[in-house]
Parts: C-alpha cells; structure tokens; sequence
C-alpha cells in the first residue's frame, strides 16, 4: 500500500470485530501490514474492543509491536500481559445481578465478564453461538448463582434480532446502561464506560491528546472513541449511526482489507 512520508497522527485505537478482524474472525495479511506500517512510523497502535482482556490475547499474539488495549467495552484499560492496569470500571453487583435475572425472564442467556473469565448462566444455543463469535468457552454457573465477584459487563445473547429489538424498548431495559453491539446482543456496561473514556485515560498516561488520535471502527459501540477522536474512520461495511458520526469512511471492498484501506486513504489525505 503507499506510503505517505507525513505522519499527522500518534495513536491509532483500533477495534476488533468488523475492523480489524474479517468476517472469519482473522487478521488478513492487508491489514497486518498497514497496522505494521503505522507502528514503523512511530504511532501507538492500541486495540479497543468490548472483547474480554484474556480473549484478546489471541490478536495481540499475532502483533508483537501493540503495548495497550482497551478491552471490556472501556471496563478496562492495560498492557496487552494485564501486568500494568491503568483502569478497571466494574457493574454494581446488585445491577449485573438484576441484569442476569431479567436476561434470563426475556429469554436471553446471559454472559457474564468477570474479572479474570468468562461466564454463562445457560448451556443453550444462545451462548453456543457467543463462544462461536468470541472463539470463548463461557464457564456454565448453577442456576440462581448471585454474582458477588467484579463483573465487566453483562451481556444478553438472543436467538434472533426481533428479540432483542422488543427488550431494547422495555422499561426494565432502560434502568440499566447498555449498547447494542450486534444484531442478535444486548450489553450492560457501568454508566459512563466506553471505549472513548477509556481511551481518555490511555492517553493521559502517554501524554498524547485527543487531536493527535485516530480511531478505527464499525459500530454503534465505537461512537463514543469517534466523538472523543480528532479524527475517526468507519468501515463501509458498518452501522449506519457509525458511519453517519466518523470524519471518514473507508472505500468500499472486501470487508477483511477495509481498515487497511481506511488508513491508507488517511495517510494520503494527510501528506
């Protein structure tokens, strides 16, 4: 890909699912390269997913020169080892417990991020088809378990998009703070945790500002680090509200190659 000689930025933050990661769930070999391209040229390159800190480690593996990720959907923010913890946002108990029980009365099954794993209330397709996307084995709790350990979040995996449509627009569902991260998934996260307040704090701790960010993303869950951002990219491929809040939208393509593409349409707009 070109490579422009300006380099207007100084952190890219990319996200995992959609962006980073193709429809197989794997790195392609285009966009390694352009994410090793941004790190030769001396950019703080940060994954920023709502994945769990352990579950990323199978991405930060495959790229040695990433030192800090956003994980949790911003409940936590550390070095890819977790050694060095920069900041972790947990649920209340009683929230994340209440949430359980009401994913469980809509027909959800719910998926709990605690601290150091991963774990699910029900043995079901619904959580079969999370460990499919995450490529997670959620630990199965007994029935009636109360949660007393840190929670993440709590997420409620539903059987089809109309489920989780008709749960959005309950009552219930607005006491808690939660974001849609796909069709068929519900997210309770802590109030004011995402991925751009846990961006905010990285930064801070590197000493680089907002303007000098570049943030790469495709859903709803990635607005918060677009409006936060000097500048955001979406991927074509992404939600529509996405797409309609990021300063740039990648060229259209094969979706496994639309970040590398995305960033070499920046870098070209910047030299």
């Amino acid at each position: 890909m070109t490579r422009p000689a300006s380099n207007p930025f100084r952190l890219a933050a990319i996200d995992l699912d959609g962006t980073l990661l193709g429809p197989d769930g794997s790195i392609s070999a285009t966009n390694h390269e352009a994410l090793k391209m941004l790190h030769q040229r001396g950019v703080e390159v940060v994954l920023a997913s709502g994945r769990h800190p352990l579950n990323m480690r199978q991405f930060t593996s495959q790229l040695p020169f990433v030192r800090w990720v956003v994980s949790a959907q911003g409940g936590e923010v550390s070095d890819v080892a977790r050694r060095e913890r920069l900041h972790d946002s947990y649920l209340d108990t009683a929230v994340a417990n209440r949430a359980v029980a009401l994913g469980l009365q809509l027909g959800f099954a719910p998926i709990v991020y605690l601290d150091s794993e991963i774990c699910t209330f029900l043995d079901d397709a619904n959580s079969r088809h999370y460990g499919k996307l995450a490529s997670a084995s959620p630990r199965v709790l007994a029935p009636g378990t109360l949660l007393a350990e840190p929670v993440f979040k709590v997420l409620w995996i539903g059987s089809d998009t109309q489920r989780c449509d008709i749960a959005a627009a309950k009552p219930e569902t607005a006491t808690f703070t939660w974001v849609r991260t796909h069709s068929r998934i519900i997210e309770i996260v802590p109030p004011g945790v995402t991925k751009g307040s846990a961006l905010a704090v990285l930064v801070r701790h590197l000493g680089i500002s907002s303007e000098e960010s570049v943030v790469f993303g495709d859903g709803e869950n990635d607005i918060p680090m677009f409006s936060w951002a000097g500048t955001s990219v979406a991927m074509p491929h992404g939600w529509p509200a996405a797409l309609k809040r990021a300063s740039i939208v990648a060229p259209v393509g094969p979706p496994e190659s639309a970040l590398a593409r995305g960033i070499e349409q920046l870098w070209t707009k910047q030299s």
